[in-house]
């Protein structure tokens, strides 16, 4: 296990110094804000269900762009083998990825808190479908990363790695729909 966290920390670290990651966030958050504006002026009530949806169509496209880096960069720059031949179990090494995943997409998610916030103070929103609804993002996210860590692994390319993830999580939206 002390392995897993080792390798989430330096993924986690990895990721906290790389550009996209805050691009890939500010423009879920800018989307978000705006899908969130736009629910509010059409439904004119306190709630966030309109917001979800796109919510979640937002997280199901950027969790797995997240994730495509986890082991095809790996590959790629020929580091895997450093990796797996560490003292720790393969499964320890996915955990630490899917858990750095799982990290950034929430971090990300949780920068959505303040939509909440701001219903609460034009209005008095009911917090048991809100708490549910963020619950199944929070679920959702856990799901994505858990895809795109999987098709990461398929491949030494992080494109196609995060292209393969997002077809898969389109397919299960779109069958779901």
């Amino acid at each position: 296990m002390r392995a897993a966290w080792w390798v989430a920390r330096r993924e986690l670290a990895s990721a906290s110094s790389s550009l996209p990651t805050y691009a890939a966030a500010a423009i879920f958050l800018c989307l978000a804000a705006l899908f969130f504006n736009s629910a509010l002026d059409e439904t004119r009530e306190a709630s966030l269900r309109s917001f979800i949806e796109p919510l979640d169509f937002l997280v199901l496209v950027l969790v797995p762009m997240f994730a495509a880096r986890a082991l095809a960069d790996e590959r790629r720059t020929g580091t895997a083998e450093i990796l797996f031949t560490l003292p720790a179990a393969p499964w320890s090494i996915v955990a630490g990825k899917f858990a750095a995943v799982v990290v950034l997409g929430l971090a990300t998610l949780a920068t959505t808190l303040v939509f909440p916030f701001a219903l609460e103070q034009v209005g008095s929103p009911d917090r048991g479908p809100m708490a549910s609804q963020y619950l199944g993002a929070v679920l959702l996210v856990c799901a994505m990363a858990a895809i795109g860590v999987a098709t990461s692994s398929l491949s030494s390319s992080a494109a196609l790695a995060g292209t393969t993830a997002l077809v898969v999580t389109l397919a299960l939206w779109f069958a779901g729909s």
